[in-house]
């Protein structure tokens, strides 16, 4: 055997990303008008649907309400049955469970959080402001 010449070596790195990396969209609507001071329990206020346009398990997504000493008292995320369309896409309801009354705070904050499955977790969330008089405000 006779001489194949020089022999080099080389390190490669292969650095693999993740192509399902989308965020998880929130949507919200008000379902009322008019937002009476005397709400009764199960009043649905709004309707959000959720959805991550990402395949498989990284597009499968969970939301809920973060909840604070008030929020806790007041309000309640619902899965909606029915309306789903993929389990990438999901709808809930934001529904009252406690009693408004006339001294209470000026201005709730309600934050909704939705999570995917990925790896890493994809987190989005959407900041609403309910005011004294009983308009949503997002933010």
């Amino acid at each position: 055997m006779g001489d194949s010449g020089p022999i080099a070596a080389a390190v490669v790195v292969i650095d693999i990303e993740n192509k399902y990396n989308n965020v998880p969209i929130i949507d919200v609507n008000v379902l009322t008008s008019s937002l009476p001071k005397e709400w009764s329990l199960g009043t649905e206020v709004l309707q959000v649907s959720a959805t991550d346009t990402d395949p498989g398990e990284d597009g499968q997504i969970d939301c809920r309400l973060v909840e604070d000493e008030l929020t806790s008292t007041k309000f309640e995320l619902e899965e909606s049955d029915g309306n789903q369309i993929s389990s990438n896409s999901k709808q809930y309801m934001l529904v009252v469970i406690g009693t408004f009354p006339d001294y209470a705070m000026a201005t709730y904050k309600i934050v909704i959080e939705c999570k995917d499955y990925g790896n890493p977790m994809l987190a989005a969330s959407q900041v609403l402001y309910l005011n004294n008089q009983d308009q949503f405000f997002l933010k």
